[in-house]
């Protein structure tokens, strides 16, 4: 407050009667920051700032709205509870040390942003040409999510310690810690400004999107002191943990007394293209001190270690992940792991900080992923990189509480947030469980190459899509693979935002789409979605709009619209889709739509065979009736008769239709679609004989064709009564033949022995209950023919339903086919 309203200024240098360029303050100005000295110094003034009531005031904030332009403000030694604006004029703001030099005043000084959620200091709209100075403080503890100042929604998210908006300005031999900015410069942004550096401690700062430490943007220039350097170090962020400068504004070389590593290439230091975030490396990074050692090696990790350990062993283990990836060596040829040892790696446990910048050329590998666990404890999203990054993976690893929700205005993932085009993303062994992101409930990933997917589960994620997966930007492969994943009770937030639902592939903008996509064995069930879009992508829960799209064995069931909308699945024009194995039951009808999006040009094609639909042709919708379908007389109706119990409530039961009645195996003549097995695999082959490799097993780990043929769903029936071959083994010649199948009256059964031996053929029902012996004798190699009239061995007729036909040779099953009397 203003403690005497007659003070008089004193309107030349600092009460000295002498220009500024005389004053004793000026040889802390390098000659390289005058290159906008403050203009008018015979008419400036200092306003005192002190805690104990002797200066003009003791709130910063009075001082500065009282001061004039090129006025200085001075600050006593304290700690000031104030989150500043310094409004249209330049001023400079200083602690003690501008008058003495000395070192001490930059740390008793301190202005300490906790009290609302803003930037510690805001400077903004000043006039063209003219430069205000901050010197000698410590700027702690800003929090820039939100905007509790009534400032511009631009400035959400934007500058943790200070914030430049079109505000020219020095700062030197100041200490900007433990900032925090959701967007971007969690120490400083520099937003259409100008901002010379000098002398300056940057550390320890955190922003989730560009700029740990620094962000300058806007197409001016940024300029770092070579005389009195700064050191910018162990700041955090997902595109340029230190540094991120946008190409346009001007900065070719970066000398630096203390960094985080002396080698970098784009993780500490990112300097992007306004398309996509696309790095551009045209600058130079001189550093005499890094603070983290780099070694071209793979590295442990363990929330028990310690970051002084070594990390190349596993008895040697860091203790944050973060500092695990920074250690790595940039390295465009060999891909390192950072080993994730089992624990709980959070915020409250060992410190971890999310989100986790991944390096290029990395993997994060854990032991388990139902041991190795990445708590962000609703902090933030757990993992991001950032544009054109390549070779990425993660395995074996969940994730868990991510919280990317701020409000409406910005979009980001719950947890996984690869939202930059980048090459080569296998993701494995991977769950992610009760996330929040409007973007995505749990990974957003976009490639301008191929994503591999295999056994990913999100479980009660919030937002939108538990999984978004697309491709972007002139794509060099276009390929998206998911085998064997599940998604489950996953929807949109506090019933307004985001569009829920489960997995979603490719692109909206199908016209030039070349995406190829292939889903093998998936569950999508339990899902809320709701249309907050106006797309019909965004009713369906399942959505896969690639180019070409093979779908095989994927069960979507019981899946719900907030407003009881149509759409479980859906596909647009210009696309050719194929549906092979799957049940849909249980969603909101019709559960399928062939989509149109004007103008209306070349219709997409849908192949639907050997599958459930719940309702049949009734389920599908065709809009405008603009899309081809091409419905196969395979397909069947009704309820597919789920266990609905156990860790598997989608496994079907054993009197289940869908057992059984999947494509068939390859024979002589056959017309596609079919399935081979080719070298010890499983390959369906489609209407146009394009291939989908099968996986080994599905969800539950059960062979993926049990008993000869192929079942519906993303589970294939199992009994575990009986032992199931998944390949015939050294006493049978190629595969047991059984024809027709399904039969009603009698089928014929073919197989070849190897050897000599006793021979026996039994028939079980799928509750493991003997029903006939067909053949029980010793044999010598050669063709066996037989044929089961639907029998038992007391020659009444059995009921139609799924029975088991085992030849056991030598007391060893050596091969299983299932068949179904009709």
């Amino acid at each position: 407050m203003l403690k005497n309203k007659n003070i008089k200024k004193t309107r030349s240098g600092f009460c000295t009667g002498k220009s500024f360029l005389s004053s004793p303050f000026f040889f802390l100005f390098p000659f390289s920051f005058l290159l906008f000295p403050l203009s008018s110094p015979l008419s400036s003034a200092i306003l005192t700032v002190k805690q104990d009531g002797t200066g003009d005031y003791t709130i910063i904030q009075e001082a500065i709205d009282a001061a004039a332009m090129h006025d200085t403000v001075l600050v006593w030694p304290g700690t000031y509870y104030e989150n500043l604006h310094i409004d249209t004029k330049p001023i400079t703001l200083a602690s003690h040390y501008l008058s003495t030099g000395e070192k001490q005043y930059i740390y008793q000084t301190i202005i300490d942003g906790s009290t609302i959620k803003n930037s510690v200091i805001v400077a903004d709209i000043f006039p063209t040409g003219v430069t205000g100075t901050i010197c000698g403080f410590s700027i702690q503890n800003g929090d820039a999510r939100y905007n509790e100042i009534n400032f511009p929604i631009d400035y959400n998210g934007v500058g943790g310690g200070i914030l430049l908006y079109k505000a020219n300005m020095v700062i030197n031999n100041c200490v900007i810690k433990e900032n925090l900015a959701y967007a971007v410069g969690g120490g400083v942004a520099a937003w259409y400004s100008i901002v010379q550096l000098s002398g300056n401690s940057i550390c320890n700062n955190n922003s989730y999107l560009f700029g740990g430490g620094v962000w300058a943007g806007g197409g001016d220039y940024i300029e770092f002191d070579t005389l009195q350097l700064n050191s910018i170090y162990l700041n955090h962020s997902i595109c340029g943990n230190d540094i991120c400068k946008h190409f346009e504004t001007v900065c070719t070389e970066f000398r630096i007394d203390t960094f985080t590593v002396a080698k970098d290439h784009g993780y500490c230091l990112y300097n992007y293209h306004s398309t996509n975030a696309t790095p551009v490396f045209d600058y130079t990074l001189l550093v005499n001190h890094p603070v983290i050692d780099q070694f071209d090696a793979d590295v442990y990790v363990s929330p028990l270690g310690d970051n002084d350990n070594s990390g190349l062993k596993p008895d040697e283990p860091l203790r944050n992940i973060w500092y695990a990836m920074t250690k790595i060596n940039p390295d465009t040829n060999n891909q390192r792991t950072v080993h994730v040892m089992p624990g709980t790696y959070s915020p409250s446990t060992n410190g971890e900080i999310y989100p986790i910048n991944a390096r290029s050329n990395s993997c994060l590998l854990g032991e388990d992923m139902n041991s190795c666990i990445l708590d962000a404890e609703q902090s933030w999203f757990h993992y991001s990189t950032h544009s054109r990054s390549y070779a990425l993976a993660l395995k074996k690893l969940k994730f868990i509480n991510g919280n990317s929700f701020i409000n409406d205005y910005h979009t980001y993932s719950g947890s996984i947030h690869f939202n930059w085009s980048c090459y080569n993303i296998a993701l494995q062994d991977i769950m992610i469980e009760n996330c929040i992101g409007l973007d995505a409930g749990g990974a957003k990933i976009l490639t301008l190459d191929w994503i591999s997917l295999e056994n990913i589960h999100t479980f009660n994620n919030f937002g939108g899509f538990s999984l978004r997966t697309l491709y972007t930007d002139q794509p060099i492969r276009y390929a998206i693979m998911a085998r064997n994943c599940s998604f489950l009770n996953n929807s949109y937030y506090l019933d307004m935002y985001g569009s829920g639902g489960g997995y979603f592939c490719g692109d909206v903008y199908t016209q030039i789409d070349p995406l190829v996509s292939t889903t093998s064995g998936m569950l999508v069930c339990n899902n809320e979605s709701r249309d907050f879009w106006g797309g019909l992508e965004h009713l369906s829960t399942f959505a896969v709009t690639g180019g070409i799209n093979n779908i095989t064995n994927v069960t979507v069931a019981d899946n719900v619209n907030k407003d009881d909308l149509p759409g479980a699945y859906s596909t647009w024009e210009n696309m050719t889709s194929r549906v092979y194995n799957s049940i849909f039951y249980g969603n909101e009808h019709p559960s399928i739509i062939l989509s149109v999006q004007p103008p209306l040009e070349n219709p997409g094609e849908l192949y639907i065979d050997y599958s459930l639909i719940e309702q049949g042709l009734d389920d599908i919708w065709n809009q405008q009736n603009f899309n081809i379908l091409h419905y196969g007389v395979n397909n069947i109706e009704g309820n597919p008769l789920f266990t609905r119990t156990g860790d598997h409530p989608y496994q079907l039961q054993a009197n289940s239709p869908c057992i059984n009645t999947g494509t068939p195996m390859y024979e002589e003549g056959m017309e596609p679609p079919y399935i081979k097995e080719e070298n010890g695999k499983y390959i369906l082959y489609t209407h146009e004989l394009d291939t989908i490799h099968l996986p080994a097993t599905d969800l539950a780990g059960n062979p993926r064709i049990a008993y000869g043929r192929i079942d519906m769903g993303a589970y294939e029936f199992a009994d575990t009564t009986v032992n199931i071959m998944k390949r015939p083994p050294k006493y049978l010649g190629g595969k047991i033949k059984v024809m027709p199948n399904p039969f009603r009256h009698s089928t014929a059964i073919e197989f070849t022995l190897l050897k000599e031996g006793r021979c026996v053929v039994k028939i079980h029902n799928l509750n493991g209950h003997l029903i006939k012996t067909l053949l029980d004798t010793f044999t010598v190699p050669g063709n066996f023919n037989m044929r089961w009239h639907a029998d038992d061995d007391y020659g009444n007729k059995i009921p139609s339903g799924h029975y088991i036909i085992n030849v056991i040779f030598e007391g060893e099953n050596v091969g299983s086919v299932k068949v179904r009397r009709w």
